[in-house]
């Protein structure tokens, strides 16, 4: 037998640790970023105390943002992302 030793196929748990928490600060970055451009009297699209908790609300105001950042940005069609299979 071989005394040479393999690394598994898979990342350690430090690694899997390490990147959650760069993940996780990360997309606390932005959500600060975005908070402080937000402006108390402007509603967030899409969202209203009725649908705050509705998943759907939250996914349809994210896709109206995503559209609305393309647009602005006037990124050409062929540039963008397709829609998701299933999606209207």
């Amino acid at each position: 037998m071989s005394s040479e030793t393999t690394n598994p196929p898979y990342p350690s748990l430090e690694d899997w640790q390490h990147w959650t928490w760069v993940t996780g600060r990360a997309q606390q970055m932005l959500m600060e970023f975005w908070a402080q451009g937000a402006t108390g009297d402007q509603p967030f699209p899409a969202i209203s105390p009725t649908n705050a908790a509705d998943p759907m609300a939250w996914m349809t105001a994210g896709a109206e943002a995503s559209a609305a950042s393309a647009q602005a940005e006037q990124v050409p069609e062929s540039r963008r992302r397709p829609a998701p299979a299933g999606s209207a």
